[in-house]
């Protein structure tokens, strides 16, 4: 599950052993099983308000094929935006300074920044924030197997590129934003 469960996770095995002793062996061995499966299972599909699979998922989710792809097609100069993970300084991420750097929003208007980058490992973009992007901007996505990411360039600051398409979202991911949405209200 979710790096922030951690906690609660430690108390819940403890408690799931101690509840798990009173039963007989069977029953016992066949309850940790079906417990252990749904508790990887719950956290691989863990999905909630302002969150993605960058959070959740079992195994960590490498985006840096798609950002190398990306960086081919901008303008060396032209200063990109993101959230965390990608805006995290190079240093760390790659454990070498990387130019250029993908800067954070933090709390900018988008309407002023000239390019943005967003994927399914960004946390923080809003369901309002993704759909101004994908109507208002240009947009291109790379993709890396389940990782993908979105190059949106501002129309203020950039004439549209030929052949330029984003992806379009899976009917589940069509659900999970409905939900999500849902329970923002």
């Amino acid at each position: 599950g979710h790096r922030y469960f951690l906690a609660f996770n430690a108390f819940a095995i403890v408690l799931l052993l101690h509840v798990t002793s009173l039963f007989t062996s069977n029953k016992q061995k066949t309850t940790i099983l079906l417990v252990t499966l749904s508790t990887l299972l719950a956290g691989n599909f863990l999905y909630y308000p302002g969150k993605n699979l960058g959070d959740a998922t079992i195994a960590y989710r490498e985006y840096f094929a798609a950002i190398a792809l990306l960086k081919n097609d901008v303008d060396k100069t032209t200063p990109l935006y993101s959230h965390a993970p990608i805006a995290n300084p190079s240093f760390l991420t790659n454990l070498q300074q990387i130019q250029p750097e993908i800067n954070r929003i933090n709390d900018s208007d988008l309407d002023a920044l000239p390019a943005i980058v967003q994927s399914n490992v960004n946390a923080e973009f809003s369901v309002a924030q993704q759909r101004y992007l994908t109507q208002k901007w240009y947009g291109k996505t790379y993709g890396d197997g389940i990782v993908y990411v979105n190059l949106f360039l501002n129309p203020k600051f950039h004439t549209k590129p030929t052949n330029w398409h984003l992806r379009e979202p899976s009917a589940v991911e069509k659900l999970m934003l409905k939900l999500k949405a849902r329970a923002g209200k």
